[in-house]
């Protein structure tokens, strides 16, 4: 009977301890749920983009160092947070936020860089290498290298930079030969290169653009930009009604230096040039600087009004209402402003006026009339 009661009081015993332990394990498992949930909550803290400029920057326009130092700090605070989702992804893998965890950390070190943090460089090295990236992150990252990769020859000139980004579009083209977006990137470079007057450059990618797999929309501004180029040094024709309901014709104008700016007034840096063309037109017009402008608005009173306000007393010919495309169309305009320059004998001479506008100006009107 005592060994029945024995018996008895030790199954009692394990039953009692083994409570005590599973109460003991759920105490630990509610603490380990609090303290991930409280690191989470840090992480999320910490990673809150900034509220804006800083407050003493209202009505103020910072100076260069005063926005590095800006970037620099939000750099900072995203290595902060990017680090707090590696060591919460770490520390509680069978979290239900691990994951998340993961592709924050890869995306904050991504953007602590681009904010000028190259401190993490390496560790973004690492994170490509993990298993399961998907391509998408991998082009982006990739891609960011090869831009700074190209930004950090800027001071060696626009041509250095082009070739670096082409090397690079080349790169992108190997480790990822599906993808579209390098062939992209060449017809950048190569609009960039014609811009700036290295058309045997334009030409040479432009063959390349042309065999590729890309859509024809982007076969096109290629080819808009090669056309713009065919032109120069050929007579330029213009016959179409102004604002006032006069006829304009480039024809008449012989002897004449002529500015045709492609632009519209919702085109920022658009009107952001006015003041310097005010500036010439004043100054040259009465030497025989005429100043044509084909407006791409879809609004002719919107048209009035801008030039109006802000006195830009030249011709003016409204363009946008063409559903053809007209004069932008016509001439291959991918991108306004554009500011070609003619001269006294009609033919065209400059695709890029932007570029050194008075001097160019001064310079055509210094040539003898036909």
């Amino acid at each position: 009977m005592k060994r029945i009661i024995l018996i008895g009081q030790r199954i009692l015993l394990g039953a009692v301890l083994l409570v005590s332990l599973s109460v003991s394990a759920q105490d630990k498992e509610k603490d380990k749920a609090a303290e991930a949930d409280k690191a989470w909550q840090e992480f999320l803290k910490a990673s809150r983009p900034p509220g804006g400029p800083p407050p003493e920057w209202k009505g103020l326009s910072p100076t260069p160092e005063q926005i590095a130092e800006y970037h620099k700090n939000n750099g900072l605070q995203t290595e902060k947070a990017s680090k707090l989702a590696r060591e919460f992804y770490e520390k509680f893998p069978d979290h239900a936020k691990a994951k998340e965890a993961r592709e924050k950390e890869l995306k904050l070190t991504e953007v602590s860089i681009r904010l000028g943090n190259t401190n993490m460089l390496d560790r973004l090295d690492e994170l490509m290498k993990s298993p399961g990236v998907p391509e998408d992150e991998r082009f982006r990252v990739r891609l960011m290298r090869v831009q700074m990769q190209a930004s950090a020859q800027s001071d060696q000139g626009e041509a250095v930079v082009l070739y670096a980004m082409e090397t690079g579009a080349r790169q992108l083209m190997k480790e990822f030969p599906n993808r579209m977006e390098p062939y992209n990137m060449l017809v950048q470079i190569a609009t960039s290169a014609i811009q700036q007057g290295d058309v045997t450059t334009g030409r040479r990618l432009a063959k390349e653009i042309e065999e590729s797999k890309l859509p024809l929309a982007a076969k096109n501004i290629m080819r808009s930009q090669l056309k713009r180029y065919d032109s120069v040094g050929k007579p330029f024709v213009f016959i179409a009604p102004g604002i006032d309901g006069k006829e304009i014709n480039l024809e008449k104008m012989r002897g004449k230096v002529v500015l045709i700016d492609f632009w519209a007034s919702w085109c920022g840096p658009c009107m952001a040039e006015v003041p310097n063309m005010k500036k010439v037109y004043d100054e040259y017009h009465t030497q025989g600087l005429e100043i044509i402008g084909v407006n791409l608005d879809q609004d002719l009173d919107v048209l009035k009004t801008t030039v109006a306000k802000h006195g830009m007393n030249w011709l003016h010919h409204f363009d946008g209402e063409n559903p053809d495309g007209g004069w932008a169309g016509k001439y291959g305009i991918s991108s306004i402003p554009a500011m070609w320059l003619i001269d006294k004998q009609g033919l065209l001479q400059d695709v890029n006026a932007r570029e050194d506008l008075e001097a160019k100006v001064k310079k055509l009107l210094a040539e003898k009339a036909p």
